[in-house]
């Protein structure tokens, strides 16, 4: 039997690979301040409504802002709908299985 001698890969170092990932994810692109303002004061919004009116498990209103917060305003919108639907075909499906 012949064996035939695998040589593996030098991976990067991880501090190399997480450098490199920063830096792809946190370039500038045009449109990117106007993104991070929504997605900002989207979330204050919701978290000043719940503090405000104490409402429980507030902090998963302002998760759900910046989820469903995308590139351009139509595409927010079909994402929330989406998220929408979601959770209302879930909540028909809790209620008819109780």
């Amino acid at each position: 039997m012949a064996f035939v001698a695998q040589t593996l890969r030098d991976s990067p170092a991880p501090l190399i690979w997480v450098r490199e990932f920063l830096r792809e994810e946190l370039a500038p692109y045009p449109g990117r301040v106007g993104l991070v303002a929504r997605m900002v004061v989207a979330a204050t919004i919701v978290m000043i409504v719940c503090m405000v009116f104490r409402i429980p498990y507030g902090f998963q209103g302002a998760i759900f802002a910046l989820l469903i917060t995308r590139e351009s305003p139509r595409a927010t919108l079909r994402s929330s709908a989406k998220i929408l639907i979601g959770i209302a075909i879930s909540t028909v499906y809790v209620l008819f299985s109780v």
